[in-house]
């Protein structure tokens, strides 16, 4: 938890990156990691569960590798 909100950091292609936080207000540079290479999700903030699970999914196969 951040300031008493539920996050995730998830790791994701840069370019993808950077178009996720253009898009989503819920979506910003990781904390406390490469903000590069990670973004930060957080709950209540309007990023839809479907995408949520898609990048939790990526970021696995992204980390995994």
């Amino acid at each position: 938890m951040l300031h008493g909100e539920r996050i995730a950091n998830v790791k994701v292609d840069p370019l993808e990156g950077e178009l996720l936080r253009q898009q989503h207000p819920g979506i910003t540079p990781g904390y406390h990691v490469n903000k590069r290479h990670w973004v930060m999700i957080t709950e209540g903030q309007g990023v839809p569960d479907d995408l949520v699970r898609e990048l939790v999914i990526d970021s696995y196969r992204l980390v995994r590798r």
